[in-house]
């Protein structure tokens, strides 16, 4: 195929061949499609700072700001693969039983409007902005963005923590002891929770020999990092320590 492909694009002497209109606008469609598809696995805090040119050149602060950040990891992955490794579709089934789990948990998370800022093997990031929806276009402020009648706004950064709290819960009741259907094999999740300052910083820049594009890589940090640091560890299976 490939000897084929190259002599389509180069002629006898080895001089690369002009593509036409139509195949060039081909490949444009082609690859727009795989960027658009990939914008799934970008956070939307990512987007927000590209589209406002906070990811130029020399920047390193890429946002600013003060949420809650979610750290969820999940249990019995490691025995999952073990066992999936002796069987013959291991791999199939392990993709079957990653997409059943982190489906529903990344929707979840969007639903309470959480932005997963990274996938740590089995674990997530998840970045909670603190937004005073009171400010929004089309708030109605006789219902408070915690959604209760009769309460007062708790403002921004509580608000945040209470979606935060509420996905977490909803999380546990969704997903704690996951049933993998291979051999008994359960997922168990344990999450800790932290609120305070934010900053995503994107760090990097440098080319790796196997490729000729510069590489960044982007990182969030603050007090909230401490502290899931500690709350994490704390949490048994099917809890979220604050």
């Amino acid at each position: 195929y490939g000897a084929s492909l190259k002599r389509r694009l180069e002629d006898h002497l080895g001089t690369r061949k002009k593509l036409s209109q139509e195949v060039v606008q081909r490949f444009k469609q082609r690859n727009s499609d795989t960027l658009q598809g990939s914008l799934a696995f970008v956070p939307w805090i990512l987007q927000e700072s590209y589209f406002e040119s906070g990811l130029e050149d020399g920047k390193v602060v890429v946002h600013r700001g003060t949420g809650a950040v979610v750290f969820s990891d999940a249990s019995g992955f490691t025995a999952l693969t073990e066992r999936l490794a002796k069987k013959s579709n291991g791999a199939e089934l392990l993709s079957q039983c990653l997409t059943a789990f982190f489906t529903p948990l990344i929707n979840l998370i969007n639903a309470y409007r959480g932005d997963v800022i990274k996938f740590s093997g089995d674990a997530l990031t998840i970045y909670f902005p603190a937004v005073d929806d009171t400010k929004a276009p089309r708030s109605r402020i006789q219902v408070p963005p915690h959604g209760s009648y009769g309460i007062p706004d708790l403002g921004p950064m509580a608000t945040a923590m209470l979606r935060a709290s509420a996905c977490c819960i909803e999380i546990h009741k969704r997903l704690n002891e996951f049933d993998t259907g291979v051999d008994g094999v359960k997922l168990c999740l344990h999450i800790g929770v932290g609120c305070g300052n934010v900053t995503i910083l994107q760090v990097g820049g440098a080319v790796p020999p196997e490729t000729h594009v510069p590489r960044f890589e982007y990182i969030i940090a603050g007090p909230p990092i401490e502290q899931i640091s500690i709350a994490e560890p704390l949490a048994k299976n099917g809890e979220t320590c604050l």
